[in-house]
């Protein structure tokens, strides 16, 4: 069985190619314990300096990654200031 083997290549050649010295599309087929491949599509944005896991072109939302990205570094940042204040 192979998890994720309709995923239309072209698609992610197009949305590279819309801003091609910025974004990296890295496609890997990986195994798992049951013997499964499964396919993996790794986008990045260099400007955005963020990136995600996808199956298809429409669901990239590199802006929404980002932001969550953020609110993330931000939360950790402010517990370790917060725990150096005590």
């Amino acid at each position: 069985m192979m998890i994720g083997k309709n995923i239309d290549l072209n698609s992610f050649i197009d949305w590279q190619a819309e801003d091609v010295k910025n974004r990296l599309v890295h496609p890997t087929i990986e195994g798992n314990k049951e013997g499964e491949q499964i396919i993996k599509v790794w986008v990045y944005d260099y400007k955005l300096q963020t990136g995600q896991f996808v199956k298809s072109v429409e669901e990239i939302d590199l802006v929404k990654q980002k932001r969550r990205d953020d609110k993330r570094k931000f939360e950790e940042l402010k517990r370790e200031l917060w725990e150096q204040e005590e």
